[in-house]
């Protein structure tokens, strides 16, 4: 079973009740479910991804199972058009947005896909741009990281952002992330369409 690290749902948002022109002076807090429902959220989420996991596991290679996992949580999502980084609700960045509600933002989307192939056992991480406008994956298959933007490829409903290298999703997107992982050459098209390891 999957060490379960990240809080797949929003739990709490807070509300800036007033400031000194300087400094926030009070915060409200406040839960978007009762403590109960939230646990009981957390195991739906978590069994959906175990399932995802075990369903992209079935291909035969690293890149194959990081494909599907793509597929899956893209065929579950849409992007979330109306989000706004200052709206109260916040849930529309959660990766159970993503699998459980069927709307995300990017970082949604990052996440659910992040949790999905480490299910599959493929090693991802999730980086965040340097403007912090977006975020994104990054998966290590055969030693060699690969940028996967899910998002993106959901919009488009293409593989046009899987498999990149750092130079190579630049161009395509506009975005850098010092958090890179060093993805120094993209995937050839022959390996995703040939299901090469």
């Amino acid at each position: 079973s999957q060490a379960r690290q990240s809080a797949p749902w929003a739990a709490w948002g807070a509300s800036y009740l007033g400031s000194d022109n300087e400094h926030v002076t009070a915060v409200r807090i406040h839960l978007t479910c009762p403590l109960p429902a939230l646990a009981e959220r957390n195991e739906t989420y978590w069994s959906a991804v175990e399932a995802l996991g075990a369903e992209a596991a079935t291909e035969p290679s690293a890149i194959r199972k990081a494909l599907a996992a793509s597929d899956l949580v893209s065929a579950r999502c849409s992007f979330d058009n109306g989000y706004r980084p200052d709206d109260a609700d916040q849930s529309p960045t959660t990766p159970a947005s993503a699998l459980l509600e069927g709307q995300a933002v990017c970082s949604g989307y990052a996440r659910a896909f992040q949790d999905v192939c480490e299910a599959a056992g493929v090693p991802c991480v999730v980086v965040v741009s340097d403007d912090e406008a977006h975020a994104w994956n990054q998966i290590n298959v055969n030693g060699a990281w690969y940028n996967v933007d899910v998002t993106w490829d959901d919009a488009q409903r293409t593989h046009d952002y899987f498999g990149l290298s750092d130079e190579d999703y630049q161009v395509r997107t506009g975005f850098t992330s010092s958090e890179s992982q060093g993805c120094s050459a993209s995937l050839p098209l022959l390996a995703l369409t040939l299901h090469l390891p």
